[in-house]
């Protein structure tokens, strides 16, 4: 192993490790299909939440790119802008069909908050799930996946 970054492990191996950490609860929820887990920002999403982050994703993907800048609707944007794209009303504008169509289509289980089973059955590689409580008596729930992915 070469040292490249202090206080960094790196590796070239390609194994694939994932963690995350919650509370039990929202992990409790998570499984019982009340809350939605999203693995690129690591959030747990409601029902509205979760179609509202869905609304968002079709927004973008609807947005003109050119030379660095997002336009909808006459709005243009950089990219650390997007959330001015997603107004009341615009959000509001996209139907249940194209929410329909985009899950069908674009879905993304990386993106977008999915359910447990999901979860479960998306990603092909060995789970766990642990937990610790703390000495304040909190119960953190550790959940990931690790394998080879090839």
């Amino acid at each position: 192993m070469k040292l490249i970054r202090r206080n960094t492990f790196e590796t070239n191996s390609s194994s694939t490790h994932s963690i995350t950490m919650c509370s039990e609860s929202d992990f409790d929820k998570w499984k019982n299909g009340e809350l939605y887990y999203c693995q690129e920002d690591g959030k747990f999403y409601d029902d509205a939440g979760r179609s509202k982050l869905i609304k968002e994703q079709i927004i973008h993907s609807k947005a003109k790119y050119n030379d660095g800048k997002y336009t909808y609707k006459d709005v243009t944007v950089d990219y650390k802008d997007l959330d001015k794209l997603y107004t009341e009303e615009n959000l509001a504008e996209i139907t249940e069909e194209e929410i329909a169509t985009y899950m069908e289509e674009d879905f993304d289980y990386y993106e977008l908050p999915i359910t447990y089973g999901e979860w479960d059955e998306y990603f092909e590689y060995e789970k766990y799930e642990d937990s610790y409580t703390t000495p304040n008596g909190e119960t953190v729930v550790a959940f990931g996946y690790y394998g080879n992915d090839y």
